[in-house]
């Protein structure tokens, strides 16, 4: 990571990676005794100034380390709104209840081009969901595939 770092640095600043890292070697005090890291000070007028280190953490094996059990919280699963309409089981324009599919558009622009004839609710369903899918009933979707949309509002 710090050779990472000090090459984007480096071009950056258009210097070299040397020139990087003398301008921001460093030591910091750890328990364990001074470690080598890279660290960056911006001076601020009338407040603290910005640090930013990188490294200097003493990579050694704690012997017995205390393990801290933490109660898991049960996590809420909030499902989609398509799998909530999927589960639903209607569609919600034409309300048909029997044999539900799943109506797929390639792009949501497909939906909204220029210079095509009126846009029927459906289309206008899945524009303010912003949604590629929607559920429909089997006797509407063939009919959207065939080009002869009947809506039974």
């Amino acid at each position: 990571m710090a050779t990472s770092l000090l090459k984007t640095l480096a071009s950056k600043n258009q210097t070299s990676t040397t020139k990087e890292s003398t301008r921001l070697h460093a030591t910091t005090k750890t328990p364990d005794g001074p470690r080598k890291c890279l660290q960056l000070t911006i001076q601020r007028e009338q407040k603290n100034p910005l640090i930013a280190i990188l490294g200097g953490w003493p990579l050694k094996r704690r012997k017995n380390p205390v393990i801290e059990d933490r109660v898991i919280r049960p996590y809420v699963q909030l499902r989609s709104a398509i799998v909530e309409r999927l589960l639903n089981d209607t569609w919600e324009v034409c309300g048909g209840k029997a044999n539900i599919q799943m109506h797929h558009v390639r792009h949501l622009r497909d939906l909204n081009k220029k210079g095509k004839r009126a846009m029927p609710p459906w289309m206008k369903v899945m524009i303010s969901r912003k949604r590629k899918s929607i559920p429909w009933c089997k006797g509407c979707h063939d009919d959207v595939h065939c080009n002869r949309p009947k809506l039974k509002r």
